[in-house]
C-alpha cells in the first residue's frame, strides 16, 4: 500500500473498497475451488462476480456516482465460502446525488440486497439469511 505524499500529484486518492463475503450452503466443496486456474473456479467466479455487479448496477444512486469492479478474492471451505472485493473510483462530474458514495453505502447496500434475496441469492445460490459480512477498506495515510 502506497501513502500519497503532499507534493505528489493526486492520482487516486478516491479510491474506496469493500471486502465482503457470504456462504453459499447449495454448493458442495469441491477441491478445484482452491485452484484460481481451474475451470470450476473460474466459472463460479465468473457467475458471482457478474451477478455482484448486477446488483450494484441495479442502485442508480450508486452506478451514477462511480465506476465499480468487483472480484472474487478466493473460495473457503464451508459448504463454499466467497470472499470478494468491490473497488471503485469516483467518476469526476457527479451533479446532483442524494449523498455523497462512501464505502459505508455500498457495504450497506449489499447487506439490505443480500436480506432482500430470501436466502436465494442471485435465483441460484442457498445462502443463510445473515450470511454477508462487508468489511470496510480505510487508508489510513
Amino acid at each position: 500500500m502506497k501513502c500519497i505524499d503532499a507534493t505528489e500529484p493526486e492520482e487516486s486518492v478516491d479510491k474506496n473498497e469493500v471486502n465482503g463475503k457470504f456462504r453459499i450452503v447449495s454448493l458442495k466443496w469441491d477441491e478445484h475451488y482452491n485452484n484460481p486456474k481451474s475451470l470450476k473456479y473460474k466459472n463460479l467466479a465468473h457467475t458471482i462476480e457478474n451477478d455482484l455487479m448486477t446488483m450494484l448496477m441495479e442502485k442508480d444512486d450508486l452506478k451514477n456516482q462511480a465506476d465499480f469492479n468487483v472480484k472474487v478474492e478466493r473460495f473457503k471451505r464451508g459448504s463454499v465460502v466467497v470472499n470478494f472485493k468491490v473497488d471503485y473510483n469516483l467518476k469526476d462530474a457527479v451533479i446532483a446525488v442524494p449523498f455523497k458514495l462512501r464505502p459505508e453505502n455500498v457495504s450497506t447496500t449489499l447487506a439490505q440486497d443480500f436480506q432482500y434475496q430470501n436466502g436465494i441469492l442471485f435465483r441460484r445460490f442457498a445462502i443463510p439469511a445473515d450470511s454477508f459480512n462487508g468489511t470496510i477498506f480505510r487508508d489510513h495515510c
